[in-house]
């Protein structure tokens, strides 16, 4: 029995090391580590962290070339995601760079546009649309509000605002407990005390949730487990409240997760569609590099037919009569 138990741990040790270096030495098809720190930076491309890109700066953080506070645009909410991801310690935000608070995106004046095209070419995901000598204007809803066309209009028409907000997009706080709750006929003006973790309002609950798990999940922004305990199954009823002996605006607590999480979901899908504009920009760039290059080559090769086909070029044409001339003043 005993030698059982030793074999069984000396193969577990044995096949641990290979796995370790399997990983550390077999490469891994289009690196999963930075693909995973990439989907959490907010894909504004504005190189306010020194690099060309979202994408660069997430294959320096991933070789350990550079740190994880560099991301103005992504904030706090950004380097928590990142320290947990790779396992460090949460850091304040560089204090070289400028916190952003609200979201902007530009705005062009088209009377003062000249059509320069400068702003298009400065745009990483796109989002201006014009020609040569006509009016530009900025597609508000691809804007990532990186800013990098600011710099190079050269008759200043271009100006960052913040972004209109949508009342049914707005976040919602979380409530001062002194502020009642209402909702329907429920309606609590008492100062909220300390959860006793009575139970009561699982017995209330309609929809057969866990108040009490999802009050602790949201208080303390684990948003994940919130939406793992079905958060969203919550209508909102207000029994919880009513039965609550601690008077815990528990509703408005739900409110606030959900609002977060939508706007965590909101974040994230503009995040990877300013992924795709900014890959698809790219792909087309390089398209039209090599399609110039081919035609340029193909001019060249043609070129150099026409050359081949002639017998004698124009210049060694007359290079000959010179000679020729040369010769026959000789001989007289």
């Amino acid at each position: 029995m005993l030698s059982a138990i030793v074999v069984i741990t000396l193969l577990a040790i044995l096949f641990g090391a290979i796995l370790s270096v399997a990983v550390a030495r077999l490469p891994v098809a289009g690196d999963l580590r930075i693909d995973r720190i990439d989907a959490l930076l907010p894909q504004t491309q504005c190189g306010q962290c020194g690099h060309a890109g979202c994408r660069p700066y997430a294959e320096a953080i991933a070789h350990d070339q550079t740190d994880i506070n560099l991301c103005s645009p992504g904030g706090d909410a950004t380097i928590a995601g990142l320290a947990n991801l790779l396992g460090m310690e949460i850091k304040p935000l560089d204090a070289s760079l400028e916190r952003v608070e609200v979201r902007t995106v530009a705005v062009i004046d088209e009377h003062a546009c000249i059509g320069c095209t400068l702003c298009i070419q400065a745009c990483p995901v796109d989002a201006i649309l014009g020609a040569n000598k006509q009016m530009h204007t900025v597609i508000s809803e691809e804007c990532t509000g990186c800013d990098l066309c600011i710099p190079p209009c050269p008759v200043d028409c271009i100006d960052k605002v913040p972004v209109s907000q949508d009342i049914r997009k707005v976040r919602l706080p979380l409530p001062n407990n002194n502020v009642p709750t209402i909702k329907a006929n429920n309606q609590r003006t008492h100062t909220a005390q300390t959860c006793i973790r009575c139970g009561r309002c699982a017995q209330v609950c309609p929809s057969q949730l866990l108040p009490q798990q999802l009050y602790w999940h949201a208080r303390a922004g684990r948003l994940d487990k919130a939406q793992d305990d079905n958060l969203f199954d919550c209508i909102e009823c207000g029994y919880c409240n009513t039965i609550c002996p601690s008077h815990i605006p528990l509703v408005d607590y739900y409110r606030h997760a959900k609002s977060e999480i939508l706007k965590q979901r909101r974040d994230r899908q503009r995040a990877d569609h300013a992924r795709k504009r900014t890959t698809f920009r790219k792909f087309r760039l390089d398209r039209a590099e090599q399609e110039r290059s081919e035609r340029h080559a193909a001019k060249r090769a043609a070129l150099r037919q026409q050359t081949q086909d002639k017998p004698t070029a124009p210049v060694s044409v007359s290079l000959t009569r010179v000679e020729q001339k040369h010769k026959g003043t000789s001989v007289n």
